[in-house]
């Protein structure tokens, strides 16, 4: 079995907490290979190398770019999120285009 293919991109997830959406974008190393849930899987590159699950918003990974590429340009910035032992974390950073 071949090792699954890994992209280097920005992509979001969308976040459901106490009746509010955020949108959540990654700048992450994801993988093509599905989890048994239907979810990508996505390493965060930065600030930290844990794993996260990543929902996918798009059939195929060339719309999902596409949608991204749309939105970066309105949003301006990036939040990065990780997990820690219990809750999400956000950190802001300036956006990388």
């Amino acid at each position: 079995m071949s090792q699954p293919t890994l992209y280097q991109d920005v992509y979001f997830l969308i976040l459901e907490e106490e009746g509010y959406e955020y949108l959540i974008c990654l700048h992450a190393n994801l993988t093509r290979q599905r989890s048994s849930a239907g979810c990508y899987i996505a390493h965060v590159v930065e600030p930290t190398s844990n794993e996260v699950i990543f929902f996918d918003c798009a059939d195929e990974l060339s719309k999902l770019r596409q949608q991204l590429d749309e939105m970066l340009e309105r949003v301006g910035q990036l939040v990065f999120c990780y997990r820690d032992c219990s809750c999400f974390q956000f950190e802001w950073y300036p956006s990388l285009n």
